[in-house]
């Protein structure tokens, strides 16, 4: 069977990374082409598209690279008659694939879906250009089968990977917690507009340790010109991620995916975020949820706090991570109901590869 896979980000390489390792499994003979990073390079070498040539973020960001954007639609279009896999599959990144997928569906291609945009957040007009593009979705949170349930999407829930990978990493992997992480963000923007306060944050704990996981594609080297301050002595840059997070006893994390992998590693954290002004203006009219980390929201109510665009300051900081030390307890236990409704005792990659190939049978 031919494979074409699409993702932008950086969290969707780790994810398309684990399906071409299942799907390899599951066929020796299966044919991957895809768009995707160093981890998914790692266990394919046909990649068409770096990540780091495609990963835009916000509105200003988006409208400043239009024209690269066009040129790589144009280019997936291209590749994607030339390969004629026998499915394509899309891994999170919507306002990308979305348009891929209208057109790939236009063609009669299979089209399977993996990681639904956040369409209960905000664009949930996408959910009929969904409906009409996707032949299976796919998701990650219990929650969202209920939810495109009432729109006639096709949605099943496999399980959480990050929450049954996180577990069997824990387990093998005990270790003393005894730092404190700071996790920026993984794109370019997000490091510059959140650097500035993780370090006038360090600096003013001088006797903390503290571990700051690089992104994939950065070095120690690029994030000190990122950031026009002097680096604090007790920040430690590190490449595993996972190590952090495992030694972290808390956390300033940016909003994203780390939010989710802090909980899931139960690291007591404080969730910033700062936007483009302009970006943060247009998405504060559009999105329809009241909290921006997945913990609160999965929670349904403040869980862990966060702290958004102007709230995002050193004294308010300093103030919400004394705090957590009261509440480290409470915050844990929070934790713990949140991770029971995501766990799954099966691998979720391989149930995912098993699906699509009962999908392309029929």
């Amino acid at each position: 069977m031919r494979v074409y896979i699409i993702t932008g980000e950086a969290s969707g390489d780790w994810y398309g990374a684990q399906i071409i390792k299942s799907l390899k499994a599951k066929d020796v003979h299966c044919d991957v082409r895809y768009w995707g990073g160093d981890a998914m390079l790692s266990e394919s070498p046909h990649i068409v598209k770096h990540i780091r040539d495609t990963a835009y973020m916000g509105f200003i960001e988006v409208v400043k690279n239009l024209r690269k954007i066009r040129a790589n639609i144009n280019l997936c279009k291209t590749d994607i008659k030339a390969f004629d896999p026998d499915i394509i599959l899309f891994i999170d990144y919507p306002g990308f694939n979305l348009r891929i997928a209208e057109w790939a569906k236009s063609q009669d291609y299979h089209t399977v879906w993996y990681i639904s945009p956040k369409v209960w957040a905000w664009k949930e007009s996408r959910v009929q250009k969904m409906k009409q593009a996707i032949d299976h979705l796919f998701v990650i949170f219990p929650f969202e089968v209920q939810y495109f349930s009432k729109f006639g999407v096709k949605a099943t829930y496999l399980g959480n990977p990050l929450a049954y990978r996180i577990q069997k990493y824990r387990i093998d992997n005990p270790v003393k917690k005894d730092a404190i992480i700071l996790m920026p963000g993984s794109r370019t923007q997000e490091l510059k507009r959140h650097l500035s306060l993780m370090y006038d944050y360090a600096t003013s704990c001088q006797s903390e340790q503290f571990i700051l996981p690089l992104a994939q594609g950065f070095t120690p080297a690029k994030v000190r010109s990122l950031c026009n301050q002097e680096i604090p002595s007790n920040i430690m840059f590190t490449s595993d991620s996972w190590a952090a997070l495992n030694r972290a006893k808390s956390g300033v994390i940016a909003s994203g995916t780390a939010t989710l992998e802090a909980m899931l590693f139960e690291v007591p954290q404080v969730v910033i975020y700062k936007a483009n002004p302009i970006s943060y203006q247009i998405a504060k009219r559009l999105v329809k949820i009241q909290y921006i980390s997945l913990v609160n929201i999965l929670a349904n109510r403040p869980v862990i706090t966060e702290l958004i665009q102007n709230d995002a300051t050193l004294p308010n900081l300093k103030h919400e991570m004394n705090n957590i030390e009261n509440n480290h307890i409470q915050i844990t236990n929070d934790y713990r109901e949140i991770t029971s409704t995501l766990a799954t005792d099966s691998q979720p990659f391989d149930a995912l590869v098993s699906r699509i190939y009962e999908l392309y049978r029929t």
